[in-house]
């Protein structure tokens, strides 16, 4: 028989050791978090050499070698519009080191949409922060009759089917943007897909399409040929670049802007630990917040961002919803 005061000693001990398995738990995490990194982390960037990832991702490199005291070691594995490198470290060990440096509209529309691409983004990876997101501007042809926004919707709706938009591929977040500026405004204008925004802008040159979204990083060399200009900006707020520009949501479009934004973002593998996660985004932000660094993403046609890890998965999860939104209301079909 187990007598109530040996029940009373039996729950002291089992609480004791859940107090000391939490202190040892809590212990264990915070050294976690003091002592990473402790040896070289890889930072896996799956575009090409010269693209606004690899630039932006040797810069943070470099920012991170110099808080951490670590090497941080660059890798480019570009491939399958940036899925192969993200599927390499959504396969990786979770220590946090082997992280992801890429463009995330494209993880954001795949679990969207349900895309095959060999792993589930919202499980296989762990969204860590936003370094920022590529300033969106809407370009014409110089000797566009379209002077501003405006003017260009009041076509596309006196003008049904007339308007060719030059998007760079099929649910990418151009394409979602105009079939979301469509459904705001009534208006049909029409979508021509192309594989990339560098021949989208031959043919807007060239006047074969009237207007399309594009990054600063892309039309800065054609806009500085005075071969296009710029007549409204695609992003929530106006650009330092362009700060006479109005927004989409400014020309009388409240609450315009591109689905997800083409934003640089930083991932970890889904098993890697809360500490880690948040000890790097904490210096993400440190690094964002550097003078030069910030001066030098704004120079780039890049918008700055200052979210906490928590803060930038419900706003990615807010975009998801968006997206799904979008293409069951646009029917758009799905390769």
């Amino acid at each position: 028989m187990i007598r109530i005061s040996d029940r009373i000693s039996i729950s002291v001990i089992a609480a004791s050791a859940l107090v000391a398995s939490l202190l040892l738990t809590g212990a264990t995490t915070a050294h976690a978090q003091d002592s990473y990194p402790n040896k070289p982390v890889t930072l896996v960037l799956p575009w090409s050499p010269g693209a606004i990832v690899d630039n932006v991702g040797r810069r943070f490199a470099q920012q991170l070698t110099d808080i951490w005291k670590q090497t941080v070691i660059v890798r480019n594995e570009a491939g399958g519009g940036g899925n192969i490198g993200a599927a390499t470290v959504a396969r990786a060990a979770g220590d946090g080191y082997t992280l992801l440096l890429t463009l995330h509209d494209g993880l954001i529309i795949a679990k969207a949409t349900n895309a095959n691409i060999g792993f589930d983004p919202s499980t296989d990876l762990a969204p860590i922060g936003l370094i920022g997101k590529s300033v969106t501007v809407v370009a014409v042809k110089t000797d566009s009759q379209f002077a501003s926004v405006e003017q260009l919707i009041q076509y596309g709706k006196a003008n049904p089917g007339k308007l060719n938009f030059g998007g760079n591929g099929v649910a990418t977040s151009y394409h979602l943007a105009l079939e979301n500026l469509n459904l705001l405004a009534g208006s049909s204008i029409t979508h021509v897909p192309y594989k990339g925004g560098a021949p989208a802008m031959v043919d807007l040159i060239a006047g074969r399409i009237d207007f399309m979204f594009s990054s600063v990083s892309l039309a800065r060399a054609q806009l500085d040929a005075g071969k296009i200009k710029v007549i409204g900006i695609a992003n929530a707020q106006r650009s330092d670049l362009f700060p006479d520009i109005p927004t989409i949501a400014e020309s009388g479009f409240p609450g315009f802007e591109v689905p997800t934004g083409i934003g640089v973002a930083l991932y970890a593998p889904g098993t890697t630990p809360t500490a880690i996660i948040q000890k790097i985004n904490a210096d993400l932000l440190k690094i964002v917040a550097e003078p030069k660094f910030n001066a030098w993403l704004i120079s780039v046609g890049i918008a700055p961002e200052k979210l906490s890890t928590k803060q930038y998965q419900d706003q990615t999860a807010q975009e998801i919803s968006k997206i799904e939104k979008i293409v069951k209301s646009s029917n758009i079909q799905l390769n």
